[in-house]
């Protein structure tokens, strides 16, 4: 009994001493767009908003840098699908993977994380194709449909985005959602 009370107060004044560590701490740089190894800004909240044609919403909220960091936003160059092939922005979230693809047909060639420099704002209709790999490997294409997004900070290991009111609509064998994205997030950067 006493070494189980031992290892439980060990286990508590851990999780104290991580609580302490992971709450503290000053943006000495004033700069409030993330990124480093945090994944996200430290008072983000991050919002996707998952809405049905007959008006139903899901609304997936993650309010610490933690939860946001278990998005799993990554920026990749990979040949995704037959379609689809280039570099991309991907979050992770129960609805399934949403990819921003900036595809390699349109630009020539997969793109740096230097190519998103800060103020970039390029993500409409223009320069983007939107993906979703839902639960059951299955593909939804679609497009952007309204707001923005605007990198606040690239450091070559993140690019960090804030999207604000950002929605896309995605469809497949005629059914269609819209997905909209507000708050910043920090894309680890994995291009080979």
């Amino acid at each position: 009994m006493k070494k189980l009370y031992s290892t439980i107060m060990l286990l508590a004044m851990m999780v104290a001493a991580l609580s302490l560590t992971a709450c503290g701490g000053d943006d000495e740089d004033g700069d409030n767009g993330g990124g480093g190894g945090s994944g996200s800004s430290s008072s983000s909240t991050f919002t996707i908003l998952y809405t049905y044609p007959n008006g139903n919403e899901e609304t997936y909220t993650y309010e610490n840098e933690y939860e946001i960091k278990a998005l799993g936003a990554e920026l990749e160059n990979l040949k995704l699908f037959e379609r689809t092939s280039g570099s991309y922005f991907s979050i992770m979230f129960p609805r399934g993977n949403l990819y921003i693809v900036f595809p390699s047909s349109k630009y020539g060639k997969d793109l740096d994380s230097s190519y998103f420099t800060l103020g970039f704002s390029d993500f409409g209709e223009d320069a983007t194709v939107i993906v979703l790999i839902d639960p059951y490997a299955a593909g939804w294409y679609g497009e952007y449909l309204s707001g923005s997004a605007k990198v606040v900070k690239n450091d070559g290991k993140y690019v960090t985005i804030t999207f604000n009111d950002y929605e896309v609509v995605i469809s497949r064998s005629e059914k269609q959602r819209n997905i909209k994205l507000n708050g910043t997030i920090s894309f680890e950067n994995k291009v080979k």
